[in-house]
């Protein structure tokens, strides 16, 4: 469970949609008790809704998941770094 104070730009919310997650767009507050929540689907559809406190149960900010491309980018760095700074055995000494 969340707090509608948790919702920023560019979270991950789950609870909104549902089957999948939503990307925060936009908040816009209502005095203390209601917001607007504006979200992106999955598929890129945007979307409204207000969200009151009686909401709060049903919505959790997550940690998004690492996109793929950047995981392997790092193994293909590091991976890189091993091979600069390791020493040649193949070479042979004359």
């Amino acid at each position: 469970m969340s707090k509608l104070e948790d919702l920023q730009p560019n979270s991950t919310v789950k609870g909104i949609l549902p089957d999948c997650l939503a990307t925060v767009v936009s908040v816009k507050w209502f005095g203390s008790t209601a917001l607007e929540l504006t979200y992106k689907s999955p598929s890129g559809k945007v979307a409204n809704e207000l969200l009151h406190r009686h909401d709060e149960p049903r919505i959790e900010v997550v940690e998004p998941l690492p996109k793929p491309c950047s995981h392997a980018y790092r193994c293909v760095f590091s991976w890189l770094t091993i091979l600069t700074q390791a020493k040649p055995s193949w070479r042979v000494s004359r």
